[in-house]
């Protein structure tokens, strides 16, 4: 059964926007909790890469991703089958690639989580190869929306390890696992995208 989120259709043409700068016909793709699946089914239809690689640990968005890949629409990109991936769990097992994508997960998952982000995506990176992440955070350079406030707050009732991350504490992390702040840019809603470089 397909699962469908309201934000992910929201934000998909801000995310293709941002890609397109990195799409090439021999970039591999590796998405990080890819969910439903709808990211993948819309951009591998509308951006080249070589492949893009959905993986998620969740049942029902690998059975989502399955949904969506089963029909007969164009693709750009060679969507291939979602591997089971549990980006706390390590080692990850996934093969090398030329770019990560991960959106939306760092404010809904422990920490220990956003940790194994960086430090197994450097093992399964190209040299020179990107990590894309998106997703809303604490900027301490600018005042944070009322919007994002209030969300991080709502999160952090649901479970203390959740909430928005520190932006300077994502950096320091990406940075000690051996990557480089290429770029970092405000998109809507109040979200982010931050693209780091080996």
């Amino acid at each position: 059964m397909k699962l469908d989120y309201p934000a992910t259709s929201r934000n998909r043409k801000v995310i293709e926007s941002f890609l397109a700068n990195l799409a090439s016909p021999e970039v591999k793709v590796l998405e990080l909790a890819s969910g439903s699946g709808q990211h993948g089914d819309y951009l591998t239809e509308v951006l080249h890469f070589h492949s893009w690689q959905p993986s998620e640990c969740d049942p029902d968005g690998l059975k989502s991703i399955s949904a969506y890949q089963n029909n007969d629409l164009p693709r750009k990109t060679k969507w291939l089958p979602p591997t089971t991936l549990d980006v706390s769990q390590k080692p990850w097992n996934v093969g090398l690639f030329d770019l990560v994508f991960v959106a939306n997960l760092f404010h809904i998952s422990p920490k220990n989580c956003m940790e194994s982000v960086f430090n197994e995506s450097v093992k399964h990176l190209s040299c020179g190869g990107s990590l894309v992440i998106y997703g809303p955070f604490i900027d301490a350079t600018v005042p944070t929306s009322q919007s994002n406030l209030s969300f991080d707050f709502s999160l952090r009732q649901r479970d203390e390890q959740w909430g928005l991350r520190d932006l300077e504490d994502v950096i320091k992390l990406a940075e000690k696992s051996g990557f480089k702040l290429e770029q970092r840019l405000a998109v809507p809603s109040n979200n982010l995208i931050i693209h780091f470089k080996l």
